[in-house]
């Protein structure tokens, strides 16, 4: 009954507080903001937006809904434009400067968007350079959309002293929305320099032997190099207290595990080589081996891809762009909440799928030693392979049932590219277990 009574209790107070704060949002909607004004009461709402690690889940749900409710009070709204795009230039309109010449480019239709449900428009000067982009989240005021995360992990970078990282600037939010679907609107700052898989992409276009090639694999390694010591900055601070990974992970594992046991297509290909109970035995034991084994948290980036990766070599800069899932391992009070081990082994994965059919496996090992190297001499550390081992083979379980759909794909190029990642998956297992 005590038990209730407190529950009760902290609810009621709960609820009091919100109550109070929906009257402080009130009085707020009235004043009018300057421009300025109103970026810095996004921004902080923002950082409001970060988890509560101390209030349990249910609560700190609703103390999230309701920062979401009170963001919205705050955006300009766009919505008698007809479509999204129309609403993007109106937008533009009037947050550029005036008289300034811009195109705006879907970056989807251009083929440069990847893989994101959110649709990117790149905002381009008359000369052609990429000036500023357009983000726009479907249903930002759901707690799913990573609208505001994506601004609170932009302000987060921005406050951390990383030498030689730059980051993306926010210049303004909006809101626009029809009969049929509602978007968040973010205008940013762009990265300077080139994507980092297109470095990876020109040293394959290059002839095999040629000096030109092996000049350009120097200057490729330099580049892992870079990106090895910016991730050694951002997973710099570490938790308090040592933990273990996330049972999140684990539960994630158990349902590849359990997916790729019911798909008869995939065991198909893997008992080509191996039999299915010593596949089993393999992911069973990677999983014991490392349950229990400490760690220390810190910031991740969280979708830690080539293409979500920017280098400038003339000024030597490096930006992260895509970041939104860094909110979440960012908690209200800054502490680190997650293991940035993940960040490396998606760059790892990601640089074997990117190369497959471009790069020979010495230039690839070639490529991981200086960037593994490299992140050891500046965390000053060395990384737990143990934990490495769980995080590669989590990636390739993951990698075996989205690749496996490859035998639906209908596009030729993609069909080739995605049996290419699927058979290197099985060809993973095949050596390891």
């Amino acid at each position: 009954m005590n038990l209730f009574r407190y529950l009760l209790v902290s609810v009621v107070l709960f609820n009091f507080c919100l109550t109070i704060e929906g009257t402080v949002a009130s009085s707020r909607d009235s004043i009018v903001y300057t421009q300025q004004e109103s970026l810095q009461e996004i921004i902080s709402y923002a950082r409001e937006y970060r988890k509560d690690t101390t209030l349990p889940s249910q609560l700190e749900e609703l103390r999230q809904k309701n920062i979401l409710e009170q963001v919205f009070a705050h955006l300009k709204q766009y919505n008698t434009y007809n479509s999204l795009e129309e609403a993007v230039h109106g937008f533009l309109a009037d947050e550029l400067p005036l008289n300034a010449q811009y195109s705006v480019v879907n970056a989807s239709i251009a083929g440069v968007g990847g893989k994101s449900h959110d649709p990117v428009f790149l905002v381009k000067d008359s000369t052609g350079l990429l000036c500023y982009v357009v983000k726009a989240f479907k249903n930002p005021k759901e707690l799913s959309s990573k609208f505001l995360p994506e601004i609170s992990a932009l302000d987060f970078i921005e406050q951390l002293p990383m030498p030689g990282v730059a980051s993306i600037k926010p210049i303004a939010f909006a809101i626009y929305s029809n009969q049929h679907e509602e978007w968040g609107l973010l205008l940013e700052s762009a990265a300077k320099g080139q994507r980092t898989d297109q470095f990876v992409y020109q040293l394959g276009a290059l002839a095999q032997g040629s000096k030109e090639r092996e000049a350009c694999l120097k200057v490729c390694q330099g580049v892992f190099q870079r990106i090895a010591e910016s991730f050694a900055k951002l997973h710099a601070r570490k938790s308090a207290q040592p933990s273990t990974i996330t049972a999140t992970n684990f539960t994630k594992y158990e349902n590849y595990v359990s997916t790729i046991l019911q798909s008869s297509f995939i065991i198909q290909e893997l008992e080509k080589h191996i039999s299915r109970d010593d596949f089993l035995k393999y992911v069973e034991k990677i999983k014991a081996e490392t349950l229990h084994v400490p760690l220390f948290y810190s910031y991740l980036h969280g979708d830690a891809h080539l293409g979500n990766m920017f280098y400038d070599p003339n000024e030597d800069v490096f930006y992260f762009i895509d970041i939104g899932k860094l909110h979440q391992s960012v908690s209200i009070t800054g502490e680190p909440l997650l293991d940035g081990t993940v960040d490396l082994v998606y760059i790892d994965e990601n640089l074997r799928s990117r190369a497959l059919g471009l790069l020979s496996e010495k230039e690839v090992e070639a490529l991981l030693k200086s960037f593994y190297e490299t992140y050891e001499k500046c965390s000053g550390q060395k990384l737990d392979q143990q934990v490495v081992l769980f995080h590669r083979t989590y990636k390739k379980l993951s990698r075996l049932i989205s690749y496996s759909k490859y035998i639906d794909e209908k596009d030729p190029i993609k069909r080739s590219t995605d049996k290419a990642i699927f058979e290197d998956a099985v060809e993973y297992f095949a050596k390891v277990v």
